[in-house]
């Protein structure tokens, strides 16, 4: 019995003068027991208790905890493969529709090549979006920027591919260079998952507004979106890119949801923060 884990907690009372507390399985009871000692001068008090049922309750749920999170990463696993899978299909149906476009099919059939054209982009670019999701962003290549001129560059491949078509711009940058030390192409990608979402969020005639504004060691990027859907109900902390954050246009709120916890990933990375506001005046 001197080695018993009893031996050594009424030892370890003793030594220390304090209280022990120790759990062993009692192979000849088939049970668990909290063993409790407590020092009392040179001798000792000893109070056990039947711990079975909780001992079985905590290795149950420990299991079921790693089954869950088995189950997560392969559900993950196998999402990814699927947006892989979806993307690589919808190439050559785009490229099919833009065939037809060109021959005389007449006017319906121009309007359905066109429809079906607006979709597969939207479906593709949110394929793009989950996946960006998934992806573990390595560590960060920071370099000094020129906020100024990155978003320049944004605003003109947005442009140049139409995204903006029927909506007014207003930027408004200031006139000397705006320096940061960032991720080029991260920096890119959160500016254009945020002008994106705006214009998404704005009709056609509606108004889309962009400041850059120095503040002390800080720079204030903004971006206002004519629309009701960039203001979402769910801080952008709490941001869940799975979870229905709105009870109306729930695939529009989702993906709008989506699109600003990639942008909140992107600046935390970079020591920023993320505010997203309604404005009801």
């Amino acid at each position: 019995m001197a080695d018993s884990t009893f031996s050594r907690t009424c030892q370890q009372a003793l030594s220390t003068q304090q209280t022990t507390e120790e759990e062993t399985f009692n192979p000849t009871l088939q049970r668990w027991l909290s063993v409790v000692v407590s020092p009392l001068e040179q001798r000792i008090g000893v109070f056990l208790r039947d711990v079975s049922e909780r001992t079985r309750l905590e290795r149950a749920c420990r299991e079921r905890g790693e089954e869950l999170a088995e189950l997560t990463r392969c559900k993950e696993m196998f999402l990814v493969q699927l947006a892989h899978e979806v993307r690589d299909a919808l190439a050559p149906i785009r490229n099919a529709f833009h065939l037809l476009r060109d021959r005389d099919i007449g006017p319906d059939g121009q309007r359905a090549c066109g429809l079906a054209e607006q979709e597969i982009r939207r479906l593709s670019a949110l394929i793009d979006d989950l996946l960006r999701a998934s992806e573990t962003i390595p560590p960060l290549n920071t370099q000094r920027v020129n906020l100024v001129e990155t978003v320049a560059q944004t605003l003109a491949q947005m442009l140049a591919s139409g995204g903006t078509a029927g909506r007014n711009l207003n930027v408004h940058l200031s006139p000397e260079p705006t320096w940061l030390d960032a991720e080029p192409a991260h920096l890119e990608q959160a500016l254009a998952h945020l002008l994106d979402a705006a214009f998404q969020d704005t009709g056609p005639g509606g108004r889309v507004g962009l400041t850059v504004e120095p503040q002390a060691r800080e720079v204030v990027l903004r971006v206002h979106s004519g629309g009701a859907g960039m203001a979402l109900d769910v801080p952008p902390a709490d941001l869940n890119p799975f979870e229905w954050v709105g009870p109306d246009s729930r695939s529009f709120q989702w993906r709008q949801g989506l699109r600003l916890w990639l942008v909140r990933r992107i600046v935390e990375r970079h020591a920023g923060s993320l505010e997203v506001t309604r404005d009801d005046t």
